[in-house]
């Protein structure tokens, strides 16, 4: 019963010192605008890349294949490969910024069928740079990887045929023209050396699409604004912190001891 009325003597506490938690709030907003202030602007630059997909080869897709098909495209664009090259780069012209720093400058959004990267840097030109230089090697691995991914194709589609000749080697004769050439032994192997072969090219094509497309990357312009938000942000989280620190400052009794001390005087 007497923690009971402990603790609605602390909310009653709290309720007319209202002004001192609202005063806590201003000032840590003020200084999350301080520091907002005083940090070095960002600057962000994205460039994108487009997927489509030429349905009239690969037929209707369900929503599952589709989101798939344009989704992989974010796993090759994000890839080691691709990062590593962009860091190569990025040496090349910026020497001192190392690989982790690198990765934390540069990240990648799906919007749809659009796939968006983006840059962030204090120098404007860099942010540009950096994004560019990544979607031109993004580009270059999904065109390589749809090359794969077509040879691959036509590869199954040739393993397919010699699958179908063994069936018909050890079923009713005739066999069909093309399977005539091949004895027993020669066709095995041959299925053995195009498995391999098609396994290579699938691999190479890390999961592309084979009848997929990509626009030419849209490349992204030097920014002249820095990023928006930062401010407002530690606005935000400094109000929040000094709100917290006014309730605990009243819940504590001291904010008692300051509106008496300001009473008295």
């Amino acid at each position: 019963m007497e923690q009971g009325v402990v603790v609605q003597e602390k909310v009653m506490q709290m309720v007319r010192s209202w002004w001192l938690v609202t005063a806590c709030m201003l000032l840590g907003a003020a200084a999350g605008w301080g520091v907002g202030r005083v940090q070095t602007p960002v600057y962000q630059a994205a460039a994108e890349i487009t997927v489509s997909i030429d349905f009239t080869r690969t037929g209707a897709l369900t929503d599952a294949e589709e989101d798939f098909a344009v989704g992989v495209v974010g796993d090759l664009i994000q890839s080691d490969t691709v990062f590593e090259t962009v860091f190569q780069q990025a040496q090349a012209a910026y020497g001192e910024l190392g690989r982790e720093a690198l990765r934390q400058r540069l990240s990648a959004d799906r919007y749809y069928n659009v796939w968006r990267m983006r840059a962030w840097d204090e120098n404007p030109q860099r942010a540009a740079d950096l994004v560019n230089a990544w979607g031109q090697a993004a580009y270059t691995a999904l065109s390589e990887a749809v090359g794969h991914a077509q040879t691959a194709y036509q590869w199954e589609t040739y393993l397919d045929g010699l699958t179908g000749c063994v069936g018909q080697s050890v079923g009713v004769e005739p066999a069909p023209a093309e399977c005539r050439q091949w004895e027993l032994d020669e066709l095995q192997n041959e299925i053995q050396r195009v498995g391999q072969i098609l396994r290579a090219e699938k691999d190479a094509a890390q999961g592309i699409v084979p009848w997929s497309a990509y626009s030419e990357v849209r490349q992204a312009e030097v920014p002249t604004v820095p990023m928006r938000g930062t401010t407002a942000v530690l606005m935000v989280c400094g109000a929040l912190l000094g709100a917290l620190a006014g309730i605990a400052w009243v819940w504590s009794g001291l904010g008692m001891s300051a509106r008496r001390g300001q009473t008295r005087g």
